[in-house]
Order: structure tokens, then C-alpha cells, then sequence
């Protein structure tokens, strides 16, 4: 990843509210707020599942355009 990548995501994380910056310590992520207003999402299944790349690929694009989740998979402009 390139600097500029890394600096324009954490923009964008800070923007939304999700790190914040301290001078002279780096990024730090925030507290989670209470309320949400999606359900928590597992990060594995319960039972294997069949997946082939396609659908795995697509899922991970459609994340990409969640309100709460910054694409760091392409540089966007």
C-alpha cells in the first residue's frame, strides 16, 4: 500500500467518526457506539459452507459500499 492510500483511509475512518487522531501517538480506533443500527455480522458461518470465488468476490465488492466500511481493497477517488 502506498502512504497516500494509508493516509486517505484514515481520512475517511476519521471523517465517519470510527478513529481519531492524537497528536504525536498515531490513530486510535473509537469506541463503538451502543446503538446499532445493523445487526452484528459473524465473521465465519456456524457449518461449512460452499463458496466459490464469485460469490466470495461479490460480497466483498458489495461491502465495499456499506455506510460504515471504507474500501481499502482499490484506490478510489
Amino acid at each position: 500500500m502506498s502512504v497516500t492510500t494509508v493516509v486517505q483511509a484514515l481520512r475517511q475512518l476519521e471523517d465517519r467518526g470510527l478513529v481519531e487522531a492524537r497528536p504525536q501517538s498515531g490513530y486510535f480506533v473509537r469506541r463503538a457506539l451502543a446503538i446499532r443500527a445493523e445487526p452484528a455480522l459473524r465473521s465465519t458461518p456456524e457449518a461449512a459452507v460452499p463458496v466459490d470465488v464469485t460469490q466470495r468476490l461479490v460480497r466483498i465488492l458489495q461491502s465495499g459500499c456499506r455506510p460504515l466500511v471504507a474500501p481499502l481493497a482499490a484506490a478510489l477517488a
